[in-house]
C-alpha cells in the first residue's frame, strides 16, 4: 500500500502541498502501523514522480515547438521532484512536552513537513498510540482505566520504538507527549543518542486559562484530556530535563519561529535559496559504475563513508543510479526518451 500511497505524497509534494502530504503520510501510518515501510517509500516516490514525468511527455504527434515545451515544462520538474526525495538528510529526534493544552501538537503538525527527507517527519502522538492499543479510531474517548500508569508505560515505550524505528529509516521524528517524568524525557533522548541522531527537547509553557480555553473549545480531538486533567497536572511542578528548550506560549507563527530558532535551522524559503545542507561522510565507488545489459541501470559496489548508516548508503546508491539513468540534463533525458522528433515535429 505504501507503493500506491507514494503516488498521492509525490503529487501533493510536487504541487506545493508538502503539509498535506506530511498528514496524509502520518494517518496512514497511525492507522496502519507501517512504519517499517519508512525505508522505501523515497524510491517510492521517485519512481513515481518518473512515471508522472513519462505520462505528461510530449506525445509523437505533439504538434509545435510550444506546446512540447509546455509539456517539457511540466515534466522536467518532476524528474526534479524524483531526485529530491532520494537526496538524504541527516535524521533528528524532537520531542515535544507541555501540559495539556499548550500547543505540542499544533507546534509538531507545523514543524514536521519542513524536517528532513519529503515529505517530512514522522509525528508520534501519544493519544493516538494510546487509541490504536484500545483498537480504536484516534477521535474516539477511552475510558479512565486507558490512561492506568500501566498503560501509559507501554504507550511511551511504543513512542520510542516507533520514533526509532523512523531514525533508523532515515527521516526526522517528532514525538508529541506531555512526557511530566523525566524519566520519560531520559528514554526519548537515549533513542536518538543510540541511532546517533541528534536530540532536542522542546517544552511549551502556556498561561493556565489559555490552556483551559483551547481544552475547552477542542473538537474530534484524539486528546481526551479535561479541565480536571489539566488542573492535576497543574499541581505537578515537572523538573525538565536538561537540554530541554522551555518556550512561552505566543501567537501560532511566532511559536513555530521560536522552534526553528531553538532547532537551528531557517526557514522553508531561506533553505531553498541556500540549498541542501552538505553532509560528511559519503559513498565511495569501489569499481566504475557500468550499465547492466538487463535494465540499462548503472551498478556498482559501494562502501561505507564515515559515519553513514546502511540506510543513506542505499539512499546514496539509489540517487547514483537515478542520476545514471535520467542524466543532469533533464530536458535532454524527457526529449530522448519519449520518442519525441525535434526535426519532424513542424515546428
Amino acid at each position: 500500500m505504501l507503493y500506491d500511497l507514494a503516488f498521492l505524497l509525490m503529487d501533493l509534494d510536487h504541487r506545493g502541498h508538502r503539509a498535506l502530504a506530511n498528514l496524509t503520510l502520518n494517518r496512514y501510518l497511525d492507522l496502519t502501523s507501517e512504519d517499517d515501510g519508512l525505508g522505501a517509500l523515497p524510491a517510492f516516490m521517485a519512481l513515481r514522480a518518473v512515471i508522472r514525468a513519462h505520462v505528461t511527455r510530449p506525445r509523437p504527434n505533439t504538434a509545435g515547438a510550444r506546446a512540447i515545451g509546455r509539456r517539457l515544462c511540466q515534466a522536467a520538474p518532476l524528474c526534479r521532484r524524483g531526485r529530491s526525495v532520494l537526496r538524504p538528510a541527516p535524521p533528528r529526534l524532537i520531542a515535544i512536552g507541555g501540559l495539556s493544552g499548550s500547543g505540542k501538537s499544533t507546534l509538531a503538525l507545523r514543524l514536521a513537513p519542513e524536517l528532513g527527507v519529503p515529505p517530512g517527519a514522522r509525528v508520534l502522538r501519544s493519544d493516538v498510540l494510546r487509541k490504536r492499543r484500545f483498537g480504536v479510531m484516534p477521535e474516539a474517548p477511552l475510558p479512565s482505566e486507558a490512561y492506568s500508569v500501566e498503560v501509559t508505560a507501554l504507550v511511551y515505550r511504543e513512542l520510542c520504538e516507533r520514533a526509532a524505528t523512523a531514525l533508523d529509516a532515515g527521516y526526522a521524528a517528532v514525538i508529541d507527549a506531555v512526557a511530566l517524568r523525566a524519566g520519560e524525557r531520559r528514554a526519548f533522548a537515549d533513542v536518538a543518542a543510540a541511532a546517533g541522531a541528534p536530540f532536542t527537547g522542546l517544552w511549551l509553557d502556556a498561561p493556565a486559562a489559555t490552556m483551559r480555553a483551547r481544552i475547552g473549545a477542542r473538537r474530534g480531538d484524539a486528546s481526551d484530556a479535561s479541565v480536571d486533567v489539566l488542573d492535576r497536572q497543574l499541581r505537578t511542578t515537572p523538573a525538565r530535563s536538561i537540554g530541554s528548550a522551555s518556550m512561552r506560549a505566543a501567537a501560532r507563527e511566532q511559536t513555530l519561529e521560536n522552534a526553528r530558532r531553538v532547532l537551528d535551522y531557517p526557514s522553508p524559503a531561506v533553505r531553498e535559496r541556500e540549498g541542501p545542507t552538505p553532509r560528511r561522510g559519503g559513498v565511495r565507488v569501489s569499481r566504475p559504475l557500468t550499465p547492466s545489459p538487463a535494465s540499462g541501470c548503472a551498478l556498482g559496489t559501494l562502501s561505507r563513508g564515515a559515519g553513514e548508516g546502511l540506510t543513506a548508503r542505499l539512499r546514496r546508491v539509489q540517487l547514483e543510479v537515478f542520476d545514471r539513468v535520467v542524466g543532469p540534463d533533464l530536458a535532454l533525458f524527457v526529449f530522448r526518451h519519449v520518442g519525441v522528433d525535434l526535426v519532424d515535429d513542424g515546428a
